[in-house]
């Protein structure tokens, strides 16, 4: 039997502030800076689930019933505050990190005829954290990704080579102006 990997994507919005209730207004505005203020994101969410197909309906799970788990559960934090309206964060601090394993160990409970394998959480279109359900000893292990982006120029060019051979080996990557790359 084929195992085969499906992913699902939802978007939601939810608001939170990162706060650490044991700390001063003031430390927990040195540590977390802008992100100790409530404020909110349009999050994007990855479910990624893998199983066999089934013979007799060609699916590995019927993408109806897995966006039907997804957006029951996703009721619970959708156009909510993490840290007023759900239960979840009031003993750790609602970072995408921590807000990834609270997804998907509610997905995972309600999962039926798959296995969850990997969850993607995107809070930013360049910040996401990745899940995969793994633990070291009592912490999960996530996968944390910021994108960046810069501008650079260079010219591509050799002393070895004369200014014609540069000019045919590298064509106009041999500009005496360089040239840019973002």
């Amino acid at each position: 039997m084929h195992t085969v990997r499906l992913t699902k994507r939802l978007e939601f919005s939810a608001a939170h502030r990162y706060c650490n209730p044991a700390w001063s207004e003031e430390r927990n505005r040195a540590v977390f800076g802008r992100h100790n203020n409530p404020h909110g994101h349009n999050y994007l969410l990855e479910v990624t689930v893998s199983g066999a197909i089934d013979p007799v309906t060609g699916m590995v799970i019927n993408l109806y019933d897995l966006k039907q788990v997804l957006e029951q559960m996703l009721v619970e934090f959708d156009h909510k505050s993490l840290n007023e309206d759900t239960p979840y964060f009031k003993d750790r601090i609602p970072t995408t990190e921590n807000f990834a394993v609270v997804l998907w160990d509610k997905i995972e409970e309600q999962l039926r005829g798959a296995r969850l394998v990997a969850l993607r959480l995107f809070e930013e279109e360049d910040l996401s954290v990745d899940y995969e359900g793994r633990r070291i000893g009592k912490s999960s292990e996530v996968y944390l990704t910021r994108r960046y982006r810069f501008a650079a120029a260079h010219r591509l060019h050799t002393d070895a080579l004369s200014e014609e051979e540069n000019y045919r080996v590298f064509g106009k990557c041999n500009n005496p102006n360089g040239h840019g790359h973002n």
